[in-house]
Order: structure tokens, then sequence, then C-alpha cells
């Protein structure tokens, strides 16, 4: 990418985002639009500075957007392994939500679930991720829980289970964004698929 960045460059649809963001500081959804696609973009800086704008206007802002930007902070630093900083976040993204955005609700868990996978406290994740796949066992919300199910037994040593666990997934919901990643897992020759590097590093922000 640092080679050849001309490969690289926003979409027109993506140069509009940040246009807009840049131009109406005050317009919150505009930063949450912002800080959301600089997160799929993995550009931390970029999305801390739009989720810190639009919670400066947050006086202006409604309660669900708040929690939205709380959210999404707490992703961020999840990813930057500050973990402090994430469950902070996160507790006043469900502050915020009260309850009232039940799909945030389950995003939300994932990330504290994600959380104490960092604590390496899995059991207490698998709890997490356990109750996620009871409210949305077919969703993508469900996929992720079963995923991470599945890795947080691969590090309890459970590989056994952890590799049933990927198998179903992918078997049962080869349509979800993470059933490959569950399928990589698995290895070769089991699964025509690399290796997943989740199972032997725990430092990148993936």
């Amino acid at each position: 990418m640092e080679r050849r960045p001309e490969f690289f460059q926003p979409t027109e649809d993506e140069r509009r985002t940040i246009a807009d963001a840049a131009r109406s500081p005050e317009n919150v959804m505009s930063q949450l639009s912002a800080a959301q696609l600089h997160f799929e973009l993995a550009d931390w800086p970029a999305c801390l500075a739009a989720i810190d704008t639009g919670l400066t206007k947050a006086e202006k802002s409604s309660a669900p957007t708040r929690a939205q930007l709380y959210y999404v902070r707490g992703r961020v630093l999840l990813c930057m392994h500050d973990d402090a900083g994430a469950e902070a976040a996160l507790a006043e993204a469900i502050r915020e939500n009260n309850g009232d955005n039940r799909k945030l609700g389950l995003d939300i868990q994932l990330a504290q679930a994600r959380r104490e996978m960092h604590r390496r406290d899995y059991t207490r994740a698998l709890s997490l991720y356990a109750e996620v796949l009871k409210l949305d066992p077919k969703g993508p919300r469900g996929g992720a829980a079963r995923y991470y199910t599945g890795l947080c037994l691969w590090r309890m040593d459970k590989k056994d289970a952890a590799k049933a666990t990927w198998r179903a997934h992918k078997t049962e919901m080869p349509w979800d964004r993470l059933a490959r990643r569950s399928a990589a897992s698995l290895g070769v020759p089991e699964s025509d698929a690399f290796t997943n590097q989740e199972l032997f590093e725990e430092d990148g922000w993936w």
C-alpha cells in the first residue's frame, strides 16, 4: 500500500463521507458516518477524531447516536489493546443505549466478550458469546459468536471442541462473513484455506 498508494484511494462515496464530516463538524450523524468509515479502513486516529468531534456536539444529538459513537470508540480502543479505555467507552454506550437498540446491544456484548478474551478470561467470554448466539442464532452477530466461541475453546486447549464449533459454523452458515475464517481455522487438508493467523497470535488488531 505504501509503494502503490494510487491503487488504494478512497472511493467517491468514501470521499464524500469524509468531506461532509469536515465541512459540517456540527452534524453529529456526519461524524458518526465518518467514524464508521475510518473504522472499516482501520484508520484509528481519524476514527477517534471523528468520534471526539461528534461527542462534543452531543447536546444536539440523540442518545442512540451517542451510543453508537461510544460503541465505535470502544471497538477502536480494543483494536489498539487499550482495554481500560474500551471498557469505559462500552459502559457509556450501554448507558446511552439503555436497551433501546437490540442490535447495538448485541454488538456491545460482542465487544465486551472480545475484551474478556484480551484478559484471557475465556470462560466469561464464552458466556457472553452464548448469550449473543441465543438471541441471534442465524444472524451476523450469532455468526461472530460462533467463530469466536471456537477461538476461545482453541486458546483453552480444547481443540476438538473448537474444530467442531468451526465445522458447524461453516456448514450451517456458509453465507456468514466469518464462516470463511472458521473454515480457515480448520486448516488443510480439511479446509482448502490458509491457516488462520488468530490461532497463533493475540496481539493483532483483528
